[in-house]
């Protein structure tokens, strides 16, 4: 098998997701500049809040991949901080997302609407999901190897599917 690329980019719910999520951040650090009296207190939350959104977009934004490329030996996710391998077996099951499977889901570490999903979550069912989706649900696959689960989004779902049948 030759090795074949994917690209992987923030969908349209996702774009508005972020916006929705940073613009008020933004605005409301203004406002508090604007309306702080001159102390100290206006300059702490001006600074300290888009900081931290800032900070925590980057760590997202740098943790999830822009492109994938497809190995007979491993998955890899090409991420701006670092490429990250999955490695593959003839036990590796790689399948799309079924909407039940992922219900009940909670973050350990991560976030979950800035730039996609990104992080480590858990369910009953999966006590371990390491997720890397900038795409919304209907896109996700799931790979299953070495005893860890992950749930990718490739741009094409379909032909990433096609390399595992």
């Amino acid at each position: 098998m030759e090795r074949t690329l994917f690209k992987c980019t923030v969908d349209r719910k996702n774009r508005i997701v972020t916006t929705v999520v940073i613009l008020p951040i933004v605005v409301i650090a203004v406002a508090i500049w604007l309306t702080s009296p001159g102390g100290s207190g206006g300059w702490i939350a001006t600074i300290v809040l888009p900081a931290i959104m800032g900070i925590t977009a980057a760590v997202v934004y740098g943790n999830l991949p822009r492109e994938m490329a497809v190995t007979q030996e491993a998955i890899v996710l090409k991420c701006p901080f670092g490429t990250k391998i999955i490695l593959r077996n003839a036990e590796t099951e790689v399948r799309r997302v079924r909407d039940t499977e992922m219900r009940g889901l909670w973050r350990k570490c991560g976030s979950d609407g800035v730039f996609g999903k990104w992080g480590l979550f858990a369910s009953k069912r999966y006590p371990r999901v390491h997720f890397y989706a900038k795409r919304s649900r209907r896109d996700w696959i799931l790979v299953k190897s070495a005893g860890q689960v992950y749930v990718l989004a490739p741009d094409d779902p379909d032909a990433f599917l096609e390399l595992f049948s």
